[in-house]
């Protein structure tokens, strides 16, 4: 009887990285590629393969150094044999170990290689390959901005090019990348317009979907939604509860669990996760999720817990160059101690004191104001251009005080940084250097002032409008529990189609001097501000009324029955500006509005921003001649 012929190992080596594409168990894979490990010796391109697909397997099982060997000794064969095109296939997957590492600098190397190759050949394919893997190194090392445009090239080579899988793959992370720029409505436009794109995908691919969608509807407050993504994504995911999609999935269940208010949970879960990533040597995944298990341990009063996981979450981005992630980590440190390097644990190096100067390419400076300078620069972490701010805390001499100030401008700005509004500007971290100093980093949004548009042709209409969207950019700034506290048409830029942006969140705090008085810029701010007393949504409606009043006459009000509180000084108050607005021609109805929104006692100005930009859009309307 003669024996069945041996399979051909070609064909094994194939039909594993088939299922390697479908996502199928690493560890069913690699008992096959033993099997023919003695069949592909002395054929340099079947045992670099064989390498290949062994070190995916073996990556994917959490050994990334036994993976690496594995891609090492592959490239050498094929140097040796003078095979680029499957050099450029080795060359991305060492890359792709890298990017799983954290390590950015060999994973760069191995992408440049790879393009150097593909060109050489003449491969769309390589390139588009590369892009890929590019923008994912690009989204691990926390510069979404620049995942986004290489990922967007990927996708541009399109299908014919790219099989479909890594299509696929590009477009699911470039949904990533846009949640990790916080570009929610970009990314619901890309998830919902979806279509047949990610059909006949792998488990995978959906369940990162899935997790992703999750993310953009709790940022958009949808957490009955969020929650249901987290359970589809579940039933994508493997059964075995030791697989890393079960990790992912913890981290996103973690994220959930904090917005719903559960930070007990939260902490729990997370602990594992930390435990994972670190096992795995995922150096960015892990930072971000001890930022993270700072955030839950905080909401449990356990400080000296938080202090800890933040000390081992800047080490280890200090040991792998990860800059951007350093200074964040600095950034929630320095708002927890007060004190220039309190919070630090001991064991941290010393290098990682904050570096500016390295992080930030300086262009020119855009002003200067009541809280400090402003400076354009181009951010080499983020891959963007930002506006820094810059506040001096060095005439604060009580370190508890400037303690308090960092932390209370941390809380806002980080609540600031959540919001995704046309009207707001991105906020991105408030960095403390040593001495004193306070970097407030935030989108760079091209147009002039409010202050320098109303210098140019800006007519009743023209203002109406431009105070509505004012008005409803605070009112989403509101509903996050954020206070401006120095609304001026000097924090409003106009962007050239002429939309106005709101800018400076939080860095009013830290003007507030030792006796009591809260931010602000005189003749904008309401007398319990000027006093130092309780401030609310309402002090920034009373800056907002008198902006409104400056826009429309090019001047401030008159004070008129003074700073007190009591009911005859508000009355005249009402009625001075109501009848000085009407003698000037000002809508009746918007005359009435500003009236109210600069009430002396804040118990007479409206309720909400909201009513403001109804009412101010109404006589935009009027202005316009169309009904109202």
């Amino acid at each position: 009887m003669t024996a069945p012929p041996a399979p051909d190992p070609k064909d094994i080596i194939e039909s594993c990285f088939t299922d390697l594409a479908a996502n199928q168990p690493a560890d069913m894979i690699l008992p096959r590629l033993r099997e023919i490990e003695t069949a592909v010796e002395g054929k340099p391109r079947l045992k670099a393969q064989l390498l290949r697909a062994r070190a995916i397997a073996t990556n994917r099982l959490g050994f990334g150094s036994e993976a690496l060997g594995d891609l090492h000794d592959a490239r050498r064969l094929l140097e040796e044999a003078d095979d680029p095109e499957e050099l450029a296939k080795v060359l991305l997957a060492i890359a792709t170990v890298f990017i799983w590492r954290g390590d950015g600098r060999e994973a760069s190397f191995a992408l440049l290689r790879a393009v150097a190759e593909g060109s050489f050949l003449g491969s769309p394919l390589t390139t588009g390959l590369a892009l890929i893997e590019a923008g994912r190194l690009q989204i691990e090392n926390g510069r979404p901005a620049d995942a986004q445009a290489l990922l967007g090239r990927a996708l541009a080579i399109g299908g014919d090019a790219l099989p479909k899988r890594e299509y696929q793959r590009a477009w699911v992370n470039l949904l990533q990348a846009l949640v990790a720029a916080g570009l929610i409505e970009k990314a619901r436009a890309l998830r919902d317009s979806a279509g047949r794109t990610l059909e006949g995908a792998s488990s995978r691919l959906l369940m990162l979907e899935r997790l992703e969608s999750a993310r953009i509807d709790r940022a958009a407050g949808e957490l009955a939604t969020a929650r249901a993504a987290i359970d589809a994504a579940i039933a994508y995911a493997p059964a075995d509860k030791e697989s890393f999609e079960a990790v992912e999935i913890a981290h996103v269940e973690a994220e959930q669990a904090l917005a719903e208010g559960d930070a007990e949970r939260a902490a729990g879960v997370l602990q594992n996760v930390i435990a994972r990533y670190a096992a795995d040597d995922l150096a960015t995944r892990e930072v971000q999720v001890r930022l993270l298990h700072a955030q839950a341990l905080e909401a449990l009063k356990q400080g000296d817990e938080a202090e800890r996981t933040l000390g081992a979450a800047l080490r280890r981005a200090v040991a792998r160059g990860l800059n951007g992630y350093a200074d964040q980590v600095r950034s929630r440190m320095s708002s927890r101690g007060g004190e220039e390097g309190a919070g630090l644990s001991r064991d941290v190096p010393a290098e990682a004191s904050v570096d500016t100067a390295a992080r930030f390419v300086r262009q020119r400076p855009l002003g200067a104001g009541g809280f400090g300078k402003v400076m354009r620069a181009y951010d080499l972490e983020l891959g963007i251009e930002v506006a820094i701010k810059r506040s001096s805390l060095k005439e604060i001499y009580d370190p508890g005080l400037r303690g308090r100030l960092l932390e209370a401008a941390r809380t806002e700005v980080e609540a600031a940084s959540r919001l995704n509004h046309p009207g707001i500007a991105r906020v991105y971290g408030l960095l403390a250097e040593p001495g004193g100093d306070s970097l407030l980093i935030q989108e760079f949004v091209e147009g002039k002032t409010l202050r320098d548009a109303m210098k140019g042709k800006f007519d009743r209409g023209r203002a109406y409008d431009v105070l509505s969207r004012v008005s409803f950019s605070l009112a989403a700034v509101h509903a996050t529990g954020v206070i401006h506290r120095d609304l001026k048409p000097d924090n409003v830029i106009v962007r050239p189609s002429g939309a106005p942006v709101l800018v400076d969140f939080g860095i009013a705090l830290l003007s507030k001097s030792g006796d009591g008085a809260a931010g602000g810029t005189p003749g904008y701010m309401p007398p319990e501000q000027a006093r130092g007393g309780t401030i609310d949504v309402r002090t920034d409606l009373y800056a907002l009324g008198i902006m409104a009043y400056e826009v429309l006459t090019g001047e401030l009000p008159q004070e008129g029955g003074g700073f007190g509180p009591d009911i005859i000084a508000s009355l005249f108050r009402r009625r001075t500006i109501f009848r000085d607005l009407l003698d000037l021609g000002i809508d009746s109805g918007a005359a009435t509005l500003i009236s109210q929104l600069t009430a002396l006692h804040p118990r007479y100005r409206p309720a909400g921003a909201a009513i403001a930009g109804t009412a101010f859009a109404d006589a935009a309307n009027r202005a316009s001649g169309r009904a109202v």
